[in-house]
């Protein structure tokens, strides 16, 4: 039955009909690029058009919009900075939804085109893309599926909207297939980022097209084009730092904190030295030298110093002078890590996160007005998570510790460094927790978040960190209201995975740890050593005929054997008495295996594994700079 308020509100002559759009496709949008602006552009492209589609539903059909929160009066610049997801729910009062839904269609499509047409504009005037190739890619991209359901036939908007979700439910198990179209040319290439569109790109106008970021050799598509042309097609701002600028955070930080010291007069002799073999380097000193915080972060790194000079050149230097200028700034950066035996970790975090049972905590909404307060809600947290990646809104670009490239309802996507990513990670479940206390009356259980985290080299492609980062998520998912770290050298050596329930305040122990491993109270050695302990029992455990609370004991003993061996003997020799605290503060760790209980809900051996991972994870994080005090060391020269 429709409650009181809820009928007087729906006693109208046309239906009142629950509409839910959703928008696509989002691998297109968001997870095929190469550069770090391809990634937030084609996220910033998806929220963009699904705004258009809430505010083209509020403005021209007057629809009560449940999901995103817009309100008809909302300031226009709150609205640009609106970041929504890629789903529209409304009540709208009408007898054809149909033709609700195709024109909500036709407005999503032009604002699509708006941002293509501009790139292709701008293409066109220098004659290097197929144009027929292009305009087929541009206009079958934008997936466009709407269902709707009747309050009035079901009874309640609940019901409806129940309706309406198992009916988009349904429609995503469909595809669509569209007519094949013959290419231009027989045995067009492909897209080097999306395999299954040919690429727009005539390859005989490299020269052309490559002041727009289009590296030799790179095919892309129409989709990829209007993405990496963003910066010159659109009044966007360059609100984004790149994940060469946010692994580079930590070393900024290290040369800000020293004032006059060997190591930082190095850096300094180093870049001064670069603006003279290289002067389109700009110079932005406020004083007799510039911040550390103005360095470029591509000069710091080898693998990225031809890209910083092509992009610096543009028709300024022919190819052989730009690849002379590589080796000689290389060779120059290879002799300032020999001197000062430190440099910049080329691992930053990609964060993910997602709600988890928020279907769930919908279906026990009844009313439209609660749906939208929700909404109301998230839209808050969004905003909080903004603030905890980025800062506030004055922090400078330049001194941003993180970058977010989504925030949409629960979902988050951010680049963020790796020393900072356990902090980031607490307070987002932090703000999640307290949204959802506000957000969901009664004390029955509130819907918590999970967080994926993969910390990755920044010349891997954007697409295999961010698919990592989605495993990770899922992995965390599988527990819920849990943090999931991986983790793989760039070198190829074992990957580490860590899955820990937020229960156990994992952020807070692999702080401590980290601090321990620092202060060198634990080796690398000892946490590898804590893991293949669990492989070996794990291993043999049903060859033991022992208690739970046996096991615990058994455990604690083997551990303690492992401390006593593996911690720092030749210093422990000389003076046992100074360690003795610390040798007690990492056997606390594992004073609940000994005191284990059958009643927990784990087995030992599973404690046992977690902790092991946490040790492992914590060492790894220290030396791939995890800690604000950590960087990569090199052997300086005598």
């Amino acid at each position: 039955m429709i409650g009181g308020a809820e009928k007087n509100q729906l006693e109208t002559t046309r239906p009142h009909t629950v509409m839910i759009i959703t928008l696509g496709p989002v691998q297109e949008f968001i997870a095929q690029a190469r550069k770090t602006r391809d990634l937030w552009f084609g996220s910033h492209l998806l929220s963009e058009i699904s705004k258009e589609a809430a505010r083209h539903l509020l403005v021209n059909h007057q629809a009560n919009l449940i999901f995103p929160h817009i309100v008809q009066d909302l300031a226009p610049e709150k609205l640009k900075s609106l970041k929504v997801a890629n789903k529209v729910v409304a009540i709208v009062e009408t007898d054809s939804p149909r033709e609700v839904a195709l024109d909500v269609q036709r407005a999503v499509v032009r604002r699509w085109h708006q941002y293509a047409d501009l790139a292709k504009e701008r293409l066109l005037l220098l004659d290097c893309i197929n144009e027929s190739i292009w305009d087929r890619q541009v206009s079958d991209l934008v997936e466009f599926y709407a269902v709707w359901a009747s309050i009035e036939s079901f009874g309640s908007y609940a019901a409806a909207r129940e309706q309406a979700e198992n009916l988009m439910a349904a429609r995503k198990t469909l595809r669509d297939f569209r007519p094949n179209k013959k290419a231009k040319l027989y045995g067009d290439k492909k897209s080097s980022l999306d395999p299954g569109r040919e690429s727009v790109l005539l390859q005989e106008k490299q020269a052309l097209y490559k002041r727009f970021g289009v590296k030799k050799g790179e095919t892309l598509d129409a989709i990829s084009m209007v993405k990496r042309m963003s910066r010159y097609t659109t009044n966007e701002p360059l609100d984004f730092i790149s994940v060469c600028d946010i692994a580079f955070r930590q070393y900024q930080h290290r040369l800000s904190g020293l004032s006059d010291t060997p190591f930082n007069r190095h850096v300094r002799d180093y870049y001064e030295e670069l603006k003279r073999v290289f002067p389109e380097i700009s110079s932005k000193r406020t004083g007799e030298y510039e911040s550390p915080y103005e360095y470029d972060s591509r000069f710091f790194y080898a693998g990225r110093i031809e890209e910083g000079i092509a992009e610096l050149a543009q028709g300024r230097r022919t190819e052989r002078e730009q690849e002379q200028l590589v080796r000689q700034m290389s060779a120059m950066l290879e002799q300032l890590y020999q001197k000062t035996g430190v440099q910049p970790t080329p691992y930053f975090a990609l964060l993910v996160a997602d709600g988890d049972r928020m279907g769930e905590c919908l279906k026990m909404m009844d009313s439209p007005e609660e749906h939208r307060q929700f909404s109301k809600h998230l839209s808050r947290f969004a905003e909080k998570v903004e603030e905890i990646v980025q800062g506030s809104p004055e922090v400078p670009l330049n001194r941003r510790e993180g970058q977010l490239v989504y925030s949409g309802g629960d979902d988050v996507m951010a680049f963020v460094p790796v020393y900072r990513c356990l902090e980031v990670s607490e307070r987002i479940r932090q703000a999640f927790a307290e949204t959802m206390e506000d957000a969901v009356s009664g004390n029955g259980p509130k819907p918590t978040i999970s967080i994926g985290i993969a910390i990755v080299h920044m010349m891997e492609p954007l697409g295999e960190s961010l698919r990592r980062a989605r495993q990770a998520e899922i992995a965390a998912k599988g527990l819920r209201d849990a943090l999931a770290i991986h983790f793989q050298k760039r070198s190829g050596s074992e990957e580490l995975k860590v899955v820990l329930p937020f229960r156990l305040e994992p952020v807070q122990a692999i702080r401590q740890l980290m601090e321990m491993y620092a202060a060198g109270e634990y080796s690398t050695s000892f946490a590898y050593s804590l893991r293949q302990l669990h492989a070996d029992y794990d291993r043999r455990k049903s060859q033991w005929d022992l208690s739970q609370e046996e096991m615990g004991e058994l455990l604690h003993m083997e551990v303690q054997r492992l401390i006593k061996k593996k911690m720092q003997r030749k210093v422990i020799r000389q003076n046992p008495a100074d360690h003795a605290p610390d040798l007690s503060r990492l056997s606390a760790f594992f004073d609940e295996l000994k005191h284990w209980k059958p009643s927990n809900a784990e087995t030992v051996l599973e404690r046992l594994h977690r902790i092991a991972e946490q040790f492992v994870l914590a060492a790894t994080l220290g030396k791939a700079g995890g800690s604000n005090e950590q960087t990569h060391s090199v052997h300086p020269a005598s």
